[in-house]
């Protein structure tokens, strides 16, 4: 069981990794724009 969790993790990373971190950049973008709307206000 163990083992083929594995491997079924491993195909997923390796095979929608390059997915992955595409909407991981946009997010974080998203994110950080976010956070730095919020944090001018509080800065000031």
């Amino acid at each position: 069981m163990e083992t083929v969790g594995l491997l079924i993790l491993m195909i997923i990373i390796l095979g929608g990794g390059y997915l992955l971190t595409g909407s991981l950049d946009t997010l974080l973008d998203h994110l950080t724009i976010k956070d730095n709307h919020s944090n001018k206000p509080l800065s000031k």
